[in-house]
């Protein structure tokens, strides 16, 4: 891609994005506009920034979580899930420049992002591509600060491996919690090297939660 921003056509999913293969590196945002298009814009620290204000003006924050592991028996409990590709294996440099440059914008932004339901951020680099986004299905959106962003690395290392590409479900998926407002987000990272790659909607995703 020679120019941003770019838009790419309409897809069914409205949540989903589509990052072309050999995307330029940087750090940018994904969203949907008004006509259904799918643009991507460079990410700055005022975009997360305005975005947060737009989020906590439509009274659509809620409270930061702790860090307790998964559940699946115990309604009403925040519980952590991860999709992993076991079959594949990523650049060690580019895996840890692409978590980096996402990081860094965060840091930027002042450690903590909101991003609005059905958008995404993402940093990528050759070919590798670490996301951050809120399901269209959301009712609400949880902020991911940069010790829940390395906490969602750490978790998909313990049960993907190291370097094989998974996402993770920060949040409540159900709305069981948070004033019934179904508020998780997907983090994690792919490699979009050999072809075009699909992220932001989990159900998408192989269904490994272990490799």
């Amino acid at each position: 891609m020679k120019s941003l921003p770019f838009l790419l056509p309409l897809v069914p999913l409205i949540s989903s994005f589509r990052i072309p293969a050999n995307t330029e590196d940087g750090v940018y945002k994904a969203y949907y506009d008004k006509n259904g298009n799918e643009v991507h814009v460079p990410l700055t620290a005022e975009i997360l920034a305005n975005d947060t204000l737009a989020v906590f003006a439509a009274d659509l924050a809620v409270l930061p979580l702790p860090a307790v592991r998964r559940s699946y028996n115990a309604p009403g409990e925040v519980y952590r899930r991860s999709f992993c590709e076991c079959n594949l294996n990523l650049d060690h440099s580019d895996a840890d420049a692409a978590t980096q440059r996402l990081r860094d914008q965060m840091q930027k932004a002042g450690g903590t992002v909101y991003v609005p339901i059905g958008e995404g951020i993402y940093g990528t680099v050759s070919g590798i591509t670490a996301f951050i986004c809120t399901p269209e299905r959301n009712s609400a959106v949880t902020p991911v600060s940069v010790g829940d962003y390395d906490y969602a690395l750490r978790f998909i290392t313990e049960h993907c491996g190291r370097y094989v590409p998974g996402m993770y479900i920060h949040g409540d998926m159900n709305g069981e919690n948070m004033n019934q407002h179904a508020a998780a987000e997907d983090l994690g990272y792919k490699t979009n090297k050999y072809g075009d790659l699909w992220v932001c909607e989990h159900a998408e995703d192989p269904e490994s939660e272990d490799c």
